[in-house]
């Protein structure tokens, strides 16, 4: 989810390419994670270079600077749905194909009858 203040430009967007975001001053989480790396990507993916000016330890941290006006950040919708309301922000789903993450749980057959197993497919099926 792209995230903006909500008195920005783009929040009355319903969704957003990645690309039309460069001209903005983004928050990220530090080098190193996959947040940023994913960010360095796809604009690298377009030839662009995003405009990073700060980097940040925790999604709360990127929350806050956004809700300051410091920028815009490029936010998991789990750790960002739940706190739009809270930090007065707008939260846009990107439509870039990158933007949607696919995860994969990977367990024995042997296993597949295990009762916490099986709750836990349960769980993340529902989500």
């Amino acid at each position: 989810m792209l995230v903006v203040p909500s008195a920005h430009p783009l929040s009355g967007r319903n969704e957003i390419r990645f690309g039309e975001i460069l001209e903005f001053d983004m928050i990220t989480l530090m080098e190193g994670t996959a947040i940023h790396a994913w960010v360095v990507e796809a604009g690298a993916r377009i030839a662009r270079k995003p405009r990073l000016v700060m980097e940040v330890i925790s999604y709360e941290s990127m929350r806050k600077m956004v809700q300051a006006g410091l920028g815009i950040a490029v936010i998991p919708a789990s750790n960002i749905i739940p706190y739009k309301e809270l930090f007065g922000l707008c939260a846009i789903p990107l439509s870039d194909h990158w933007a949607a993450m696919e995860l994969n749980l990977i367990f024995r057959k042997s296993r597949g009858d295990a009762p916490r197993l099986a709750e836990l497919i349960e769980h993340l099926s529902d989500a």
